[in-house]
């Protein structure tokens, strides 16, 4: 009759969603091949595995459409009979800015969660030609991956007009046109996505 004898005891790692601290867990394991008769063969196989995989994932898909238009042109002063004629338009003017922050993935880890393996292995008192074998496998494995996909899609028109003023056919007087100022900014900050590992 083979007589083996095999103890394990493991710990837990805790896990959180935003930080992960994981101490490592133990894991110990007691083997005992004893009082086995003569020729007898007795193998033990023992494999331990530990794996922790962490998976970020952000898709972000931003699309601005801008449509600016300004008119404080296509005034008209005509056909006037004694005095001066004045056109004097505004000013046109726009500032368009726009920000765009893509998803961020941030991961803080406090350590791979790997476990700390301890093995008492305890051959004795087995019979004369016994063949006694313990074959032992520890393994971590510890995996992090984030992945950020971004689309930024960005579509400002602007126009402004403080022309196309008329004043003709106008007697006796001056006729004077005074077009204000145009002008326009436009500010597009674009921030893509963002992996960060602690």
């Amino acid at each position: 009759m083979n007589k083996i004898v095999y103890k394990i005891s493991s710990g837990i790692a805790a896990a959180s969603l935003f930080a992960l601290s994981m101490a490592p867990s133990a894991f110990a394991s007691s083997i005992i091949i004893s009082g086995n008769g003569a020729f007898s063969d007795n193998d033990v196989h023992v494999r331990n595995t530990n794996s922790t995989r962490i998976t970020q994932s952000n898709n972000s898909r931003i699309s601005n459409n801008v449509s600016v238009r300004q008119n404080t042109g296509g005034n008209n002063a005509s056909f006037n009979t004694g005095g001066d004629t004045t056109i004097n338009t505004g000013n046109a003017s726009s500032d368009v800015s726009i920000v765009n922050k893509a998803g961020v993935n941030i991961a803080h880890v406090d350590g791979c969660g790997c476990r700390e393996n301890s093995h008492d292995i305890e051959i004795s008192g087995n019979g004369a030609f016994s063949d006694n074998t313990v074959h032992v496998r520890d393994s971590n494995r510890f995996t992090v991956r984030q992945n950020n996909n971004s689309t930024i899609r960005n579509f400002v028109r602007v126009r402004q007009n403080t022309g196309h003023n008329d004043s003709s056919f106008n007697t006796d007087g001056d006729t004077v046109i005074w077009t204000g100022d145009s002008w326009s900014r436009v500010r597009i900050v674009n921030k893509s996505g963002l992996n960060v590992l602690h």
